[in-house]
């Protein structure tokens, strides 16, 4: 039950989750193909997707949980790239081949900036009167 129209900006980052919440099952799914064990809780993402849609205040939490989260493990794997001899990327349950640490600083960046914009829609003091205004409305 919302009080009124989604904003276009958290439409996106519900967006993000949903699909990220998708990549987490397909990755599972072809790990488990090959033998391998996955566990990955990303698949919560298309319960926030749908949560973040109906303003539910306990998965907007959850989304500045995840997102903070992301923000500080993407910081730390980033420090440790400058250490390692190389690098793969894991995409959708593949493994690529091994490529230059410096390289691998490119996706991780672009997803930082995804983290922190999402986070800064997330905070806006606008949306989060959305989430607060529709728990209210509820009682």
């Amino acid at each position: 039950m919302t009080s009124g129209p989604v904003p276009k900006e958290l439409r996106w980052v519900a967006l993000i989750f949903l699909f990220s919440g998708i990549s987490s099952i397909v990755t599972m799914i072809v790990c488990a193909a090959d033998n391998r064990l996955q566990l990955d809780f990303g698949f919560l993402g298309i319960f926030a997707y749908w949560g973040l849609l109906r303003l539910s205040n306990a998965w907007r939490l959850y989304a500045l949980f995840c997102t903070c989260l992301q923000l500080i493990l993407l910081l730390v794997v980033g420090l440790f790239s400058f250490t390692a001899s190389h690098a793969n990327i894991n995409i959708l349950g593949f493994i690529g081949p091994a490529i230059p640490p410096f390289l691998a600083l490119i996706p991780l960046f672009f997803w930082f900036c995804v983290a922190r914009w999402q986070l800064k829609i997330l905070t806006r003091p606008d949306i989060a009167m959305l989430f607060t205004a529709n728990a209210i409305s509820r009682f």
